[in-house]
């Protein structure tokens, strides 16, 4: 977790430092950028921590390139099933995402749509603090633990 963590950091500060190279970037993907250093990477690395603690299977993904950047989430959850008894790993994810069109949230499975498709929301980049983004993830890890056939 440790090395996947510096690892993630060593990513960031990369793709700062060509950020900065790069004058014509808008100020929201520098924004962006700081904003997964300081508030995703720590919260998602730390749901990635109890997650693994719990016999799940659980990384963050960190991409940045001139057009998107995103923070993603990406969690199995071991279930039996309820036809047969079988063990599955059932998967999920929260993504945070900016591209020229502005933030972007997606989640899988999400209370809206219960085991179908993904849901996206558009955030102000303000709005995505620790608190929010705690509660999102908790909430999808929890959908995820009680769907049935995700």
């Amino acid at each position: 977790i440790i090395k996947n963590f510096k690892t993630n950091q060593e990513q960031l500060k990369k793709t700062q430092e060509s950020a900065r190279i790069n004058k014509s970037e808008p100020d929201t993907f520098k924004e962006f950028r700081e904003w997964m250093s300081k508030v995703a990477l720590p919260v998602f690395s730390s749901f990635v921590k109890k997650l693994r603690a719990s016999n799940c299977v659980a990384r963050v993904v960190v991409h940045s390139s001139r057009s998107m950047d995103y923070i993603d989430l990406k969690i199995k959850l071991p279930k039996r099933s309820t036809h047969g008894g079988n063990e599955y790993l059932a998967s999920g994810y929260f993504k945070v995402s900016m591209s020229y069109s502005g933030p972007k949230i997606e989640s899988y499975p999400t209370q809206e749509t219960r085991n179908n498709t993904g849901r996206e929301i558009t955030p102000k980049l303000n709005e995505l603090t620790k608190e929010f983004l705690e509660g999102q993830v908790a909430t999808t890890i929890e959908l995820l633990a009680t769907s049935d056939n995700v």
